[in-house]
């Protein structure tokens, strides 16, 4: 049996993408199509769709079914979220907000 999640868990991580894009890279390794992932995690079929297009964010209760559908915890869904919206900020921000997502460096 593949282990939950082998395919984006390393490449979550650069947070480039919406976690949508790695939830629907995710669908494509198991075989499963959106409506199966909303039947999974007993989620509506337009908020599974919204989440993969990118235009809708994860909350945590999309993480806590999303968790139980993919066989891991909410809070893997919730880090892909926040580590992707803190390089959106700094996206948007340019150089002026990198300090406060990533941390101003202090001799």
């Amino acid at each position: 049996m593949r282990s939950a999640w082998s395919i984006t868990r390393k490449r979550a991580i650069m947070a480039k993408e919406h976690a949508g894009m790695h939830i629907a890279e995710e669908l494509r390794a198991r075989m499963w199509f959106p409506e199966e992932l909303a039947w999974r995690a007993i989620m509506d079929k337009q908020a599974v769709l919204a989440i993969l297009s990118g235009s809708a964010r994860i909350t945590p209760a999309d993480a806590e079914s999303l968790g139980l559908a993919f066989g891991v915890s909410a809070q893997f869904f919730m880090n892909m979220q926040g580590a992707y919206d803190r390089m959106d900020k700094v996206n948007r921000e340019g150089d002026s907000g990198k300090d406060d997502i990533l941390g101003s460096e202090k001799d």
